[in-house]
């Protein structure tokens, strides 16, 4: 909250540092856009609070706009308005933090899966096939772009959950869902009777079934038949056992 409170200018775009007591100043880089974003994904996907999600929307539109290579693949370190450089360079390979690119790239696969913008996978896939050399050379330092890249070539599970927040039942379901890793997973939530319209595309035009929390796995915006209340519960139940099974095995 600070973050986006504090370190904002009033067109949205980031503020590097801030001291005590002082404004924030120095323009984003590319690194503190692709971070944050992914952060705010992850808190969406826990909390389910909507403003999160949109601010991870408008910080990648800024990426976008601002730091994308429009001849080529990738992004640039610096904004296209940052001071004059000698060279605008590009962020590629990790070293103690994962490269901003490949952070980009992710923030920008799964946000297409949440959204279903259209631009968000295309500059996704320009950007991997653009560094698809320096993964096969340089693998090592390209951990997180070849997360990226498994997460593009998929299967990635869109999970659309639909049900009252407040509900036991619901809240069951969504402990189940969260107990298990599933790197290659996009999880979006929607409650009714919130009054408020859906946070993304993954959860619009999906109803509650009999009206007890429903749940839609799909792939590649197919869908299959929907899980409600206690089939969905026993659905994700069975596959964290057989998780659990096969990673003891």
């Amino acid at each position: 909250d600070f973050v986006l409170e504090c370190m904002r200018g009033r067109d949205g775009r980031l503020f590097r540092t801030a001291g005590v007591g002082e404004a924030a100043k120095l323009p984003g880089y590319l690194e503190d856009y692709a971070c944050l974003a992914d952060g705010l994904i992850a808190l969406y996907q826990a909390s389910f609070q909507a403003r999160h999600l949109q601010a991870a929307i408008e910080l990648a539109d800024i990426m976008l706009k601002h730091f994308a290579d429009p001849n080529g693949p990738g992004f640039f370190f610096t904004a296209d308005d940052h001071e004059q450089l000698i060279a605008r360079t590009k962020d590629i390979h990790d070293g103690s933090t994962p490269s901003g690119n490949a952070v980009a790239v992710m923030v920008l696969l799964k946000l297409a899966k949440l959204t279903g913008r259209d631009d968000f996978w295309k500059k996704a896939e320009e950007t991997l096939r653009g560094f698809q050399g320096i993964m096969a050379e340089h693998p090592a330092a390209s951990g997180a772009m070849l997360a990226a890249l498994d997460f593009y070539l998929g299967p990635v599970e869109e999970i659309a959950i639909i049900g009252k927040y407040g509900d036991p039942e619901t809240q069951a379901l969504l402990h189940a869902v969260h107990r298990a890793y599933q790197p290659n997973r996009v999880i979006a939530f929607h409650d009714p009777a919130a009054g408020e319209p859906p946070a993304c595309a993954l959860v619009e035009n999906r109803p509650m079934v009999d009206g007890r929390a429903t749940v839609y796995v799909c792939e590649n915006n197919v869908c299959r038949a929907p899980l409600v209340g206690a089939a969905a519960l026993e659905h994700f139940s069975e596959r964290l056992a057989g998780a659990s099974i096969n990673t003891c095995g």
